[in-house]
């Protein structure tokens, strides 16, 4: 036991341990996501679109009529159904693995569609499942 707060050793004379700075967890990996649905108003909430924005890319992912590849420095990204948007979002997020995702409704609804189409998204404390890595668990 120690004696006081004196004894407690400082974060670099602590073994082997690694340490990172404030400055590299502001700086660190971040991603943006944004979902776009249709037909919610009817209680059927279909994915038509998602936008992902990182520091290593800018992705559309699409089911809309059209084939074009690129936009305003976005890469078109054209999907069958919502499955594939979600499953090819996922495995981006996997790739790039960032450390802070934000959005629009992110926890309330749009991860909670992606967990349900994909299975590997389990941010959402409200519904049971820990907040892990990434806050994400990816």
């Amino acid at each position: 036991m120690l004696k006081s707060a004196d004894g407690i050793p400082e974060p670099l004379k602590r073994g082997k341990s690694e340490y990172t700075t404030v400055d590299s967890i502001v700086d660190d990996s971040y991603a943006v996501i944004d979902i776009e649905v249709e037909n919610w108003q009817v209680g059927h909430p279909s994915i038509f679109m998602v936008v992902y924005v990182s520091q290593k890319s800018k992705i559309i992912f699409h089911t809309l009529p059209f084939t074009d590849t690129s936009y305003n420095n976005f890469t078109l990204t054209q999907c069958r159904d919502q499955e594939e948007i979600a499953t090819q979002l996922t495995k981006r997020v996997k790739q790039e693995d960032p450390l802070k995702i934000a959005g629009h409704n992110i926890m309330a609804f749009d991860q909670r569609a992606l967990r349900d189409l994909t299975g590997e998204y389990f941010p959402s404390p409200t519904d049971h499942y820990p907040v892990t890595k990434s806050t994400q668990g990816l």
